[in-house]
């Protein structure tokens, strides 16, 4: 759990998936993560990055019903923060709604949308307290849409594959920036959707679009590369997870 009292607090764990996060492979990095902590930790599900869709508190719900049933060794106590959408009875800017998180061990953020995360969570309480908390101890879980939005720039995956934009990259959250570091992180690395007829590898961009989207980003800016998981503390090597992938720096 966090740290309190006097002596300093350290910076809690950041894991990243890129997909499977309740699969498997998924439990086994998640019951590590718990193996930190102490007994019936509290877990926040922060429902915002899919906050667009009728059915988020479904999306949201069934990461809560994974930690509460395949994780139940550690009695977690799970709650789902329905931060939906600013400007509505569940935004992310209500003390109310993003209560939970205050007393939070584990902060979960999942799937959806990465620009839309950006945009509802940029610059309000949900986003700030978590980043407070964090700073505190507590872990962070981010998994498909949620780590794409946490980069210094996000990739706007659904309006460049599903609208036909034009290839750009739209701001992130910077989740990493304040500890000094400019990444850029792109999950389903080696997906194969599209078969042999069309490359939906790169996060569905594929190897020649992803290549002029390398080049739009600013020379000194860092990019990480994840077919799995990442476990990090800001300072430190990664950490135990289940990644099979790779992680690139630009020069």
């Amino acid at each position: 759990m966090p740290q309190t009292g006097s002596t300093p607090a350290r910076a809690g764990l950041i894991v990243l998936f890129g997909s499977g996060e309740t699969s498997a492979s998924g439990r086994k990095v998640c019951d590590w993560l718990l193996q930190q902590m102490n007994d019936s930790p509290q877990v926040s599900v922060l429902e915002t990055p899919a906050g667009f869709e009728p059915n988020s508190a479904q999306v949201a719900g069934k990461v809560a019903e994974f930690f509460k049933e395949r994780l139940q060794n550690y009695r977690p106590r799970v709650t789902v923060v329905p931060a939906r959408k600013r400007n509505t009875p569940f935004s992310p800017n209500d003390p109310d709604i993003i209560s939970p998180l205050l007393q939070a061990d584990v902060i979960f953020l999942g799937p959806g949308s990465p620009t839309y995360a950006v945009r509802q969570l940029q610059d309000t309480l949900a986003w700030h307290t978590l980043i407070a908390r964090h700073r505190l101890g507590t872990a962070v879980i981010l998994a498909s849409a949620a780590t794409v939005a946490a980069g210094v720039y996000a990739l706007p995956v659904y309006e460049i594959y599903k609208v036909g934009e034009d290839l750009h990259w739209h701001s992130g959250l910077d989740i990493l920036g304040p500890y000094g570091l400019s990444l850029v992180f792109i999950p389903h690395w080696d997906n194969r959707e599209g078969g042999v007829e069309l490359d939906t590898s790169h996060c569905f961009m594929g190897k020649e679009r992803f290549a002029h989207l390398l080049s739009l980003l600013r020379a000194n800016r860092g990019w990480v590369r994840r077919t799995h998981s990442l476990g990090h503390r800001p300072g430190e090597r990664d950490l135990p997870g289940d990644g099979t992938g790779a992680h690139s720096r630009t020069p």
